[in-house]
């Protein structure tokens, strides 16, 4: 029993101790404890803040001279982001000075990609128009230009198009001159 009192008197010395030491500044409690942390969290985050704005001013600087152009930050990118457009139209593949072929799309950008396997052709240019229409426009263009991509019918010789001149043109007949009669 003497121990055990000796144990409990030490171990209220020692808290007594502790507090007095905490009381003179000398000890911190475990709420100035987690403050401290805190702190100290605080303070390692903002200087990886600052470090992570450091490395991107390196970057920016490192682009502006590798390339010319300002490096810009995320959060400008998504200010300028736009909505990707979905193109309705009829599209014109170029070679040189020359419509190679004509085609039509509701997706105008990826219809023109996917021909980059099989026709040559280095610009483009397209007209927006309503779905509704596209053959029309379509066929229009390919009798009047000709393309050399665009299929030629096995019979006639006339360049393939959704639809053909009698039908663009209605009831009306089209003479060998190239004249409509009606």
């Amino acid at each position: 029993m003497e121990t055990t009192d000796r144990s409990m008197n030490a171990l209220r010395e020692g808290r007594k101790k502790y507090w007095e030491q905490v009381r003179l500044g000398q000890r911190l409690s475990s709420s100035q404890i987690r403050a401290k942390r805190l702190r100290e969290e605080a303070e390692t985050s903002k200087a990886e803040k600052i470090a992570d704005q450091t490395e991107a001013n390196i970057m920016r600087v490192m682009c502006a001279e590798l390339t010319g152009y300002t490096l810009l930050s995320q959060a400008e990118i998504v200010a300028g982001s736009q909505d990707a457009p979905v193109l309705c139209g009829v599209y014109f593949l170029v070679e040189g000075k020359e419509v190679v072929y004509v085609g039509q799309s509701i997706n105008v950008m990826a219809r023109i990609a996917t021909h980059r396997a099989d026709k040559r052709f280095s610009r483009f240019a397209y007209i927006p128009c309503k779905p509704e229409i596209l053959d029309r426009l379509e066929s229009l263009y390919i009798h009047t230009l000709r393309p050399a991509l665009n299929g030629d019918h096995c019979v006639t010789g006339t360049k393939l198009a959704p639809l053909n001149l009698r039908d663009l043109l209605g009831a009306e007949t089209i003479k060998p001159s190239g004249r409509v009669s009606r």
